[in-house]
């Protein structure tokens, strides 16, 4: 998979994440990926190592910080008690058109993990 695919399946988590009306946070983008990778088989290509109690990879904090970079996503406030969380910019929305096959092919498991883990 590469970079771009890998990428256009981090703005779908967030994108979920808005659908369901939960605010998305750097750690909740850990768990479903870890989940996507290690348990379902999606091959992400992110290494996962015990840290501070919970399974991390500084691989994907990177991604997600180039990803900002990139302005595929931004941190906004969502309301006052829920606080800021991730979210897609517009830019985000356009590349993640241009990746209609690979979106597709794991947007059903994707949301069904962001659902089954609240």
């Amino acid at each position: 998979m590469t970079r771009r695919q890998r990428d256009a399946i981090i703005v779908d988590i967030v994108t979920a994440f808005a659908e369901a009306g939960y605010r998305c946070w750097e750690p909740d983008i850990q768990n479903t990926v870890y989940t996507l990778q290690e348990l379902v088989g999606v091959p992400l290509g992110f290494r996962f190592i015990p840290y501070k109690q919970r399974l991390f990879s500084f691989d994907l904090r990177d991604e997600i910080t180039s990803m900002r970079a990139d302005c595929l996503i931004d941190i906004r406030l969502h309301s006052q008690w829920q606080g800021p969380g991730l979210v897609v910019t517009e830019t985000g929305w356009a590349f993640r058109e241009r990746w209609p096959r690979t979106v597709e092919r794991y947007a059903e498991i994707v949301r069904f993990i962001i659902t089954a883990g609240r």
